[in-house]
């Protein structure tokens, strides 16, 4: 019995000390470098296409320098908006607007897909339920 409780014990110690390892879990902010379009959004568990301007969402265009454009691909020119983007300690990477404010969060970043989350500083929390999933252009 002895034995068995030092043989979990050990497995559940070496486990947290290969959470802790450098590099364990690390967001790869260099996957995010590219042009993003939404796939889908999950709203509370449902899937919908589309929610702005008909067919037509934003595309993400995030860039080495820790900046992002964000446009329409039929109206960049007039409507765009620029931010900045930065890695978290949590593995979540920030989006800031043109003010410092940040409006949401990209919980994963993988080489063909990347969720976004908007972020809310008052009681109207909807975050959670609010999943945007995009896909390369």
């Amino acid at each position: 019995m002895k034995f068995l409780f030092f043989l979990i014990k050990t497995l559940f110690l070496l486990g947290l000390f290969c959470a802790s390892c450098s590099g364990w879990n690390k967001i790869d902010s260099t996957k995010l470098i590219k042009e993003w379009k939404v796939d889908y959004i999950d709203l509370n568990g449902k899937k919908v296409k589309h929610l702005h301007f008909g067919d037509e969402e934003f595309i993400y265009d995030f860039r080495n320098d820790k900046t992002y454009l964000i446009y329409l691909p039929s109206n960049k020119a007039e409507f765009s908006a620029t931010g900045k983007w930065k890695v978290n300690e949590d593995e979540t990477i920030d989006l800031k607007d043109a003010k410092n404010v940040t409006y949401a969060k990209i919980v994963s970043v993988e080489d063909n897909n990347m969720i976004l989350t908007p972020v809310s500083n008052d009681s109207n929390q909807y975050g959670n339920l609010v999943r945007y999933h995009y896909i390369p252009k």
